[in-house]
């Protein structure tokens, strides 16, 4: 997950300075990992807060894709990008039995 922050970071930052095509290349180098890590045995071995915040991040990440795709008009491409942000976030619920351990620990993460 700390990759996939940092990359998002980054991105951001190439964002506002209305780089965004650089900004969607940064988010694709946090997102591609993070993917990799979400089918890998380590992510069924992690603590389930680990998993969260990683769904969490990616959804984010598509996110902030889907806003650069709609700042350069690409609007096909936006919405894509924003199904993929709302399917990480509904992604949470698969990790989450539980759903009042799910809202205390989506409200940590919205808190970050």
């Amino acid at each position: 997950a700390r990759h996939v922050e940092e990359m998002r970071q980054k991105g951001n930052e190439k964002f506002k300075e209305e780089k965004l095509e650089e900004a969607l290349r940064t988010y694709h180098a946090g997102f591609e990992r993070g993917e990799k890590a979400l089918s890998g045995p380590e992510d069924d071995a992690a603590p389930v807060f680990d998993r969260i915040e990683l769904r969490h991040l990616l959804a984010i990440v598509y996110s902030n894709c889907s806003a650069a795709w709609y700042r350069l008009k690409e609007f096909e491409r936006a919405a894509k990008w924003g199904v993929r942000a709302h399917e990480r976030l509904l992604g949470i619920t698969l990790v989450m039995k539980d759903r009042s351990a799910f809202t205390l620990l989506f409200g940590e993460l919205n808190r970050k």
